[in-house]
C-alpha cells in the first residue's frame, strides 16, 4: 500500500467537545454523517460512557484526562488484515509524547501504555470496512493526564501529573501528540514501529500469566510480530485467542 500524498496531515482539524459519551461514538457518527474526514480530530473534555478494550469502559474526568479521537483513511497504506499494526503506530505515537515529557514508560501489550506497573494510557480502533478496503478508522486514545485519584479504577492505574508532579495542558499535550502521530503517518514504516514496539514492550523477557481459551498458562514474553502475536519461549500465541492476566 502506498500513501495518498493528497491526505492532510492529522490534527489540521481539532474539535474540542466539552462533554459527550464517547469520542469514538461522536467520530464514527460524523463518518456516517459525511462531516469526517482523515485527519480530523476529536477531543472529549469528559466522557460519560468512554469505551475501552474487550469492551471494557475508559472513565475521563471532566477537563483531567484526554479522550481523543481521530478519523484516519488507512486504505492507502494498510490492508483490512493488519489491524494490529495500526494500534502499534499509536502506542508507538504515545510512547513517543510520554519520553518527551521525560516520562520512563512501557507499551503493554496489546494496546496500552504502562508507567511502571500502571496503567497511563490506552487506545481504541474502531473500523468501517467496505468489501475489501479499510476505508475508515477511528483511533480513540485515552491518556490520564492531571486525575490525581485512581482508588475507584479495578486494575492499578496512574497518571502524568502523579508521575511528574505537575500539572498539564490537555489541548497542548494533544496538539503535540497530533503532530507526532501525522509525521508517523506520512513515513509509515511497519518495520519499524514493530521494532520500536518491541524495544519498549512491558515484560520483555519475563514471565507473564496468559488465559488461552480459558485456560490459564504461564509463559516468559519475547515479542511481539506485526500480526499482534506474542511470541514466547514456548510457543506463539495469536492475538485473538489470548488475553493477557499479569
Amino acid at each position: 500500500m502506498l500513501h495518498n500524498p493528497k491526505q492532510p496531515s492529522i490534527g489540521h482539524s481539532l474539535i474540542i467537545l466539552p462533554t459527550v459519551d464517547s469520542s469514538n461514538n461522536y467520530a464514527m457518527q460524523q463518518i456516517h454523517d459525511v462531516k469526517a474526514a482523515h485527519g480530523m480530530a476529536y477531543l472529549a473534555l469528559e466522557q460519560t460512557h468512554g469505551k475501552g478494550q474487550r469492551n471494557k469502559q475508559w472513565h475521563t474526568s471532566q477537563g483531567l484526562n484526554i479522550a481523543l479521537s481521530v478519523v484516519l483513511e488507512p486504505q492507502y497504506i494498510l490492508g483490512v488484515h493488519q489491524h494490529f499494526l495500526l494500534t502499534a503506530y499509536a502506542a508507538t505515537a504515545v510512547h513517543q509524547l510520554m519520553h518527551s515529557l521525560g516520562i520512563v514508560c512501557t507499551i503493554k501489550w496489546p494496546n496500552d501504555i504502562y508507567i511502571a506497573d500502571n496503567k497511563a494510557a490506552g487506545i481504541l480502533i474502531e473500523s468501517k470496512i467496505q468489501g475489501h478496503t479499510w476505508r475508515y478508522a477511528v483511533l480513540g486514545i485515552g491518556i490520564n493526564v492531571n486525575e490525581q485519584d485512581y482508588s475507584y479504577m479495578p486494575f492499578a492505574a496512574t497518571s502524568l501529573s502523579i508521575a511528574t508532579g505537575k500539572q498539564w495542558d490537555m489541548v497542548t499535550l494533544t496538539r503535540t501528540l497530533l503532530n507526532i502521530l501525522s509525521t508517523g503517518w506520512h513515513s509509515f514504516n511497519a518495520a519499524a514501529i514493530i521494532s520500536y514496539y518491541n524495544a519498549h514492550l512491558y515484560q520483555k523477557n519475563k514471565p507473564i500469566t496468559l488465559l488461552n481459551n480459558g485456560a490459564t498458562l504461564h509463559t516468559v514474553l519475547n515479542s511481539v510480530n506485526d500480526a499482534g502475536a506474542l511470541v514466547c519461549k514456548d510457543a506463539l500465541y495469536n492475538y485473538a485467542a489470548v488475553e493477557w492476566v499479569k
